[in-house]
């Protein structure tokens, strides 16, 4: 748990996507209100899968396999960041 009012700790999701269905923003990840980056982080997702989508070629699992590659770094360093006391 947070150290911050209460909140649940942040998570991702262990599965980004299933079959031509893709989890991105907060419904892949949570961060913790108080550092404001939900909307950023979503943007950014968004951004990223559809240059994956773009470069892919027309094949799904690889685009969506080179989205969780580009995003996942990220993903992870905002769960550690979630582990520091506020």
């Amino acid at each position: 748990r947070s150290n911050a009012q209460g909140f649940p700790s942040s998570s991702t999701s262990k599965r980004w996507f299933s079959g031509n269905v893709v989890l991105i923003g907060d419904a892949l990840k949570t961060v913790h209100p108080s550092i404001g980056s939900g909307t950023r982080m979503a943007y950014e997702d968004a951004i990223s899968l559809a240059k994956a989508v773009n470069e892919g070629g027309g094949d799904v699992a690889n685009s969506l396999t080179e989205f969780e590659r580009a995003r996942r770094p990220t993903a992870d360093d905002f769960q550690e960041d979630d582990d520091i006391p506020f």
